[in-house]
């Protein structure tokens, strides 16, 4: 609670604040995070269970996302863990320049993200419980605390990429009908980011990027040609 206490006081300080409070309620309604009952706090004392850092970043300038919460679930104050870190592969996504070579090689352009991509690759329930999220219903003082599960991977995980990477090729690209849909997801994507260019516009019609991943619960935040 006392690593809360100073996140949120500090926000309180910068005057951010509503912006943080904003972002829980955005979890909740997402069903990202899941709140704990009183009989399930109380229960904490006899299962496994974790609380997680978490920050966050505001950035005025920017248009998609000014204000960013994000998680550490691999962090602990003290002792040590089995931080999800130590078993990634050194290269979990593609090279960045794939995306970037391909978007400026013809003169039809497409430019996607992926709206809460992370966020979209559900853990399990017992994982949930070593990913304790703390807040408080009355904060800046932080007097009556609030417990809340996260049930989704977050942005700030460290498995989160490979999380994504596998949620896409296992299944995303298996929905999708045609070869370039299945080219771009597979062999041009950059994590969330999705860039390609295509000759002529009857070529990108021939694109089912929207339908192929909204089949899986994932939204395109925006997709411009």
């Amino acid at each position: 609670m006392g690593h809360s206490k100073k996140v949120i006081r500090r926000a309180h300080k910068q005057e951010s604040l509503p912006l943080l409070q904003e972002q829980v309620q955005k979890m909740l309604k997402k069903r990202c995070f899941e709140e704990l009952s009183k009989d399930d706090i109380i229960n904490l004392s006899s299962r496994p269970h974790q609380f997680t850092y978490f920050n966050w970043v505001h950035n005025p300038t920017s248009v998609s996302t000014p204000f960013r919460m994000i998680s550490n679930t691999s962090a602990v104050s003290n002792c040590t863990t089995m931080s999800t870190e130590q078993i990634l592969p050194a290269n979990v996504l593609h090279p960045q320049e794939n995306s970037l070579i391909r978007f400026a090689l013809y003169p039809v352009p497409l430019c996607g993200d992926i709206q809460g991509a992370y966020q979209t690759v559900e853990v399990d329930r017992m994982t949930s419980f070593l990913r304790l999220f703390s807040f408080f219903w009355d904060p800046p003082r932080c007097s009556q605390p609030r417990i809340f599960m996260q049930t989704s991977q977050s942005f700030g995980d460290t498995s989160a990429a490979k999380g994504l990477e596998i949620a896409i090729l296992k299944f995303v690209v298996a929905a999708a009908v045609y070869l370039v849909t299945k080219y771009i997801l597979e062999a041009v994507r950059y994590s969330d980011n999705i860039l390609y260019s295509f000759q002529t516009v009857k070529e990108y019609e021939d694109v089912d990027l929207q339908n192929s991943l909204s089949s899986y619960s994932m939204q395109l935040k925006y997709c411009i040609t």
